[in-house]
């Protein structure tokens, strides 16, 4: 950890990838300072629970553990990808988002997120992928309340393995933080003779004009224009959607 002058003020170290990523979150132990999470995506739990993954909770002004999150499937590789969130279950301590885009729960490489409770841990709801390798959950990110219930939601890359077409060319969709209900589908898109290759590669969320409603950039490095020079890359701006 590393204060805004570069003075170190914490050193954590862990096992094989300890800090696969990392995500700040906001206060879980009620001591006024936001917290964080680390993942350790290759954890094994044991010889024969091998590569479940594992995030640690870490206090933001003592970087000591709160507790721990670890898969319950092999080759989980839980924290692959993690985020912020807010309170979805209305006990007033933030929640966040732990998730893997090459979980294996459900078909090889179909992906698994975790909406995880704040306070302890547990889960509250899950997404799994719904075929193999379309990498559900390679990108998320937490939006403002979508759906009019008074909770965060979140928006969820599922782009497939990039070149390869496994989810088509590519997808985000905006769930409820609440209950995990699919609030709306970005499929991809095509403009002229340019096309998604594998839409919600990474995703973002903000209020981009001021509505009141949350906005979507969702974006595809590989964006293929065959008449234009080939893969030139996109960000796709979508000022709120239908569900809004």
């Amino acid at each position: 950890m590393i204060d805004g002058t570069g003075a170190v003020l914490h050193h954590l170290q862990g096992g094989l990838l300890f800090g696969y990523t990392v995500a700040g979150i906001d206060d879980v132990d009620a001591d006024l300072v936001p917290d964080f999470l680390v993942s350790q995506s290759w954890y094994d739990v044991s010889r024969n629970k091998p590569r479940r993954g594992r995030v640690w909770v870490y206090s933001g002004a003592t970087a000591t553990p709160l507790y721990t999150v670890v898969g319950t499937t092999d080759n989980d590789y839980l924290g692959r990808t993690l985020s912020r969130l807010g309170d979805v279950n209305g006990d007033s301590i933030p929640d966040f988002i732990a998730a893997s885009y090459v979980s294996s729960q459900t078909a090889p490489q179909a992906g698994l997120l975790l909406v995880v409770n704040g306070k302890d841990g547990t889960t509250l709801h899950q997404l799994v992928g719904s075929a193999a390798s379309v990498w559900l959950s390679l990108s998320v990110a937490a939006t403002t309340d979508l759906d009019g219930d008074g909770f965060p939601d979140y928006v969820v890359g599922i782009p497939g393995v990039p070149t390869t077409g496994s989810n088509g060319l590519g997808a985000a969709r905006v769930h409820s933080g609440a209950s995990g209900a699919l609030l709306h589908d970005f499929v991809e898109t095509t403009v002229g003779s340019a096309f998604n290759v594998a839409l919600g590669y990474s995703v973002a969320s903000g209020d981009f004009n001021d509505d009141g409603k949350p906005d979507f950039v969702l974006g595809d490095p590989l964006f293929d224009d065959p008449f234009g020079g080939g893969p030139v890359g996109a960000a796709e701006i979508y000022l709120g959607c239908p569900a809004s």
